[in-house]
């Protein structure tokens, strides 16, 4: 008897176990913010161009028809980006928003049909007041990365503009030391010109803005990736 007991114990154990399981991988955890995959070639690369939103963080609200909701927190990548990977073919309709979970609402943009396929979009908010409205662009060329050497200046912010946008606030972006150059990566999508000058942080020393001219560089007509400034002497290739 104790042993037909025991039996029937173990028996027990192996199936509450088994259930347990099965449980376990056939239901969808839901999730507040979910960790997208970094693996380029099976997801969507997609950006939020926060250039004239200024948000402070960034979160794709994606779901499908049938209800199912997934919320994945943007990274941010280049100055004034979100960005993340994010497998868009599970999905059927996209918006941004910049607060977490799925009842926190504070700004947001209007609904879009997701992107899907292995490849690069960014949604560059057109509209910002009431509810964000924008357009997604498919592109190839979409950042620069500058790069900056001056003996003046020890450490160098970018302060610039893109296309007919706002400049940068305040001082604008630290560059980060890498060696014999300070780089900062911009994200300039199908803007066709960027405008930049150089400071210290402060206005303890002058501005380097090309003898009051700025640089500038013309971006989409000739494919620009990366832009050398070095005490005054630029190179754009």
């Amino acid at each position: 008897m104790k042993k037909f007991i025991k039996g029937f114990l173990m028996v027990a154990i192996v199936l509450a176990a088994g259930f347990a399981a099965w449980f376990v991988m056939g239901t969808k955890k839901a999730s507040s913010v979910s960790e997208a995959s970094n693996y380029y070639g099976a997801f969507t690369f997609i950006r939020f161009d926060n250039t004239n939103t200024k948000w402070d963080a960034c979160y794709a609200y994606c779901w499908t028809n049938k209800g199912d909701v997934d919320i994945y927190e943007l990274k941010t990548q280049e100055v004034n980006t979100f960005a993340c990977n994010i497998n868009g073919d599970a999905y059927d309709k996209i918006l941004f928003k910049n607060t977490p979970g799925k009842d926190n609402w504070d700004n947001q943009t209007a609904d879009y049909d997701m992107v899907s396929g292995p490849t690069n979009y960014t949604f560059i908010p057109t509209k910002t007041d009431g509810k964000v409205e924008g357009k997604f662009v498919e592109h190839d060329y979409s950042v620069v990365t500058v790069k900056y050497s001056n003996d003046t200046i020890a450490d160098p912010h970018v302060y610039f503009q893109i296309g007919d946008g706002k400049w940068s606030d305040g001082f604008g972006f630290q560059m980060k030391n890498k060696g014999d150059y300070s780089e900062a990566d911009i994200y300039v999508a199908d803007a066709a010109e960027l405008k930049m000058c150089f400071n210290n942080g402060d206005n303890n020393t002058a501005w380097d803005n090309n003898n009051s001219k700025d640089y500038h560089v013309n971006i989409n007509n000739h494919g620009v990736k990366i832009i050398t400034i070095d005490n005054g002497e630029m190179e754009v290739k």
